[in-house]
């Protein structure tokens, strides 16, 4: 679980990686023997070209069946409904799949505030953008899967791309960011239990 507290708000989203019952037969090809870089960069352009994107199919916490609805609209329509939470859960579900560790990274957008209709007045909804950091030759790489964006340090990613569909997307400029570095979230062999817990 990640506690995120920003003002007098605070927000908790759970994120749970257990295997699902069999590996998603709609995953991209990956050599045997390929360098990890090469395999992070294959899925998150893998998550970003698949992504309808949708921030009203967005869960109120990421749990396997989240998982199993995107890779079943994925084998259904070959595309898959969400925004950045679920890409960052799938990606970094993928990666896992892969050996590859994976922390969270939680971002605080410049254009923070969103004005969203409430019941007969408005209010002001609090909105983050979520990143993956990948653990890849010996140190933390940030990465982007809603974008498909891979970055060079562990910093958070910044910049566009325009998918093979023409849609050009970017990500948004950072006021503050938490990488979440304990509990759970950082290496899947400390995860393994939990989710045993958990499931």
């Amino acid at each position: 679980m990640v506690a995120y507290q920003q003002g007098g708000l605070v927000a908790f989203k759970l994120f749970v990686y257990p295997p699902l019952t069999a590996v998603p037969p709609v995953l991209p090809q990956i050599k045997p023997g390929e360098d990890e870089l090469s395999v992070v960069r294959t899925l998150a352009l893998f998550v970003s070209d698949t992504m309808q994107y949708d921030v009203g199919a967005e869960p109120p916490e990421y749990v396997p069946p989240v998982l199993r609805r995107a890779f079943a609209e994925l084998e259904l329509r070959g595309r898959w409904r969400g925004a950045c939470g679920t890409a960052s859960y799938m990606f970094s579900y993928l990666c896992r799949l892969y050996g590859i560790p994976t922390r969270l990274v939680l971002i605080e957008p410049t254009d923070t505030g969103t004005v969203v209709s409430g019941t007969g007045r408005e209010r002001e909804r609090f909105v983050l953008h979520a990143q993956v950091q990948v653990w890849v030759h010996g140190r933390w790489m940030t990465v982007d899967p809603s974008v498909g964006l891979v970055g060079t340090s562990d910093r958070p990613v910044q910049g566009h791309r325009v998918r093979p569909d023409g849609t050009e997307l970017y990500t948004p400029g950072v006021k503050s960011y938490t990488v979440c570095t304990q509990g759970p979230l950082v290496f899947w062999d400390t995860l393994t239990g939990l989710v045993e817990l958990i499931v």
